[in-house]
Parts: structure tokens; C-alpha cells; sequence
């Protein structure tokens, strides 16, 4: 794994070249989605690994709208 901060960037296999494996689901050998051979990467977030700098934000006061705590 890749990982920027505490969000996963990037995902491979070790090898990254298995086209199955084994479901725990299904019992048995099923093709697998990434690799070469597969419809592309588990995750597709390279643009997260740019070394951007964040913008700032106008701080609001909450205005308490949403109250999660408010037992109904």
C-alpha cells in the first residue's frame, strides 16, 4: 500500500500479476479486477501523491443545526 497522510493512495498485490484469487465467499478461484491483466488499479488516487499545498477556509461558528447527540 501507498499511503499519504492516513488515506491509502495506492494499492497492489505483492507480484501484482495474479489473475485469480481465492474467494472465501464463493470457495473457490475467481479472477481478479487489477494487474496488468484486469480492468485497472484497486484504488486510482495518484493525484492525491502531489505535493499540494491545501487552501485555507473561512472559519464559521456551528450553527447547531444538526444535533446527533438530541435523543428523539
Amino acid at each position: 500500500m501507498t499511503w499519504k497522510g492516513d488515506s491509502v493512495v495506492r494499492m497492489e498485490p505483492v507480484g501484482n500479476d495474479a489473475r485469480t484469487g481465492y474467494s472465501d465467499f464463493d470457495k473457490a478461484e475467481k479472477d481478479v479486477y487489477y494487474g496488468p491483466a484486469g480492468h485497472g488499479p484497486l484504488y486510482q488516487r495518484d493525484h492525491m501523491l502531489a505535493d499540494i499545498q491545501p487552501s485555507g477556509a473561512d472559519i464559521h461558528p456551528d450553527d447547531g443545526a444538526l444535533d446527533f447527540w438530541k435523543i428523539k
